[in-house]
């Protein structure tokens, strides 16, 4: 169904199929729509209701969270920064923290910074972090919108990643770390 004199000829919300199975996208990204607006009709049209059926709510564009006690876990979608009109290029952040202990930490490095004595912190547990593409094949992964390719395979990369991956192993991090003991530990730098 072309849009001809559209400012966007093909956006991400025209689906094929809108019953309860998976949708069909008529995505390309065209010379003449910001690519800049086909990754933000991403994360609206398919990404953000995955992540709220997950129970994710989302804090800012590209950033959703899930409360779980005193845990929150986060998915960020991560935009490089040598972006242009003609390519970007993302990648997604997890991370699960425990609220406490982050709240130390950040006491402790206060602390520090005021009496002028900086030191290293590691918190030894109660966080975890990683990419999904490090899940996903064992190394860093950016994934690239361009002019002109179809965006369906890349779309639904990203969401299969996220829905067979990366959210079942945040519940397992949560999991994990709601039974632990969390801690930051001070390393004195005497370097």
């Amino acid at each position: 169904m072309p849009l001809e004199g559209a400012t966007f000829p093909v956006l991400a919300n025209r689906f094929l199929d809108r019953g309860t199975g998976p949708s069909v996208f008529l995505w390309t990204v065209v010379g003449d729509q910001p690519l800049q607006e086909s990754y933000r009709s991403m994360l609206r049209d398919r990404v953000g209701p995955l992540m709220r059926e997950h129970g994710y709510k989302r804090r800012r564009q590209g950033t959703y969270e899930k409360h779980r006690g005193d845990l929150v876990a986060t998915v960020n979608f991560q935009r490089s920064v040598h972006n242009t009109k003609d390519c970007v290029e993302f990648t997604i952040n997890l991370e699960v923290v425990n609220e406490l202990i982050m709240r130390e930490y950040l006491h402790i490095a206060r602390q520090n910074y005021e009496m002028g004595t900086p030191k290293r912190l590691q918190v030894v547990s109660g966080s975890w972090s990683k990419r999904v593409g490090v899940l996903l094949s064992g190394y860093d992964h950016w994934w690239k919108l361009q002019l002109d390719q179809p965006m369906e395979p890349i779309v639904e990369s990203v969401v299969q990643g996220l829905e067979e991956t990366a959210l079942p192993r945040i519940e397992v991090e949560m999991d994990q770390l709601s039974a632990s003991q969390p801690s930051v530990v001070v390393i004195e730098d005497n370097g």
